[in-house]
């Protein structure tokens, strides 16, 4: 059993989240009691525990999209946006799979499901300083990840 300090989790420069049962890599040092610790911990090739490389995200492209803040929880730190422009074929396909899933989960409760195709993004992904609101114009990217799809690089458009 090696002992893992969260100073030692390489995580890109951010707090690490939680971790249960991956692969990863890591160097091992003796301490001067004889314990043995973990320096350094990444996933597999020294890749940053980051939440996008966790949750395998692929960023699309260089092309920025526009479109509208639908949903912005700021303490909680997420939002949804609407899209005003089509967006690649892979980023609507898991839209869709996941507006499916949603619909499931809201009939198992007895509630309505969600009627547009919007794209999840978090206060990690909104551009430093600006300030969004319900109906603020934005650009973004879209990217792709295990649990659909979603918008980075989130910025209020003037």
């Amino acid at each position: 059993e090696l002992r893992v300090e969260s100073a030692e989790v390489n995580a890109g420069g951010k707090q690490p989240g939680t971790m249960n049962t991956m692969d990863v890599e890591f160097g091992i040092w003796k301490t001067k009691k004889g314990a043995y610790k973990v320096y350094n911990m990444t996933l597999p090739g020294g890749i940053p525990m980051t939440q996008e490389a966790l949750e395998h995200r692929t960023v699309l492209g260089a092309k920025s999209f526009e479109g509208q803040v639908k949903i912005w929880n700021w303490r909680k730190g997420w939002g949804f946006i609407k899209p005003s422009e089509t967006l690649p074929a892979s980023v609507m396909e898991k839209l869709t799979q996941q507006m499916q899933n949603a619909q499931q989960k809201a009939d198992k409760r007895g509630k309505g499901g969600a009627q547009e195709e919007l794209l999840y993004f978090r206060r990690a992904d909104v551009k430093q300083g600006d300030k969004l609101d319900a109906d603020t114009k934005v650009s973004f990217k879209v990217y792709t990840d295990d649990k659909g799809a979603g918008a980075c690089e989130v910025a209020a458009v003037a």
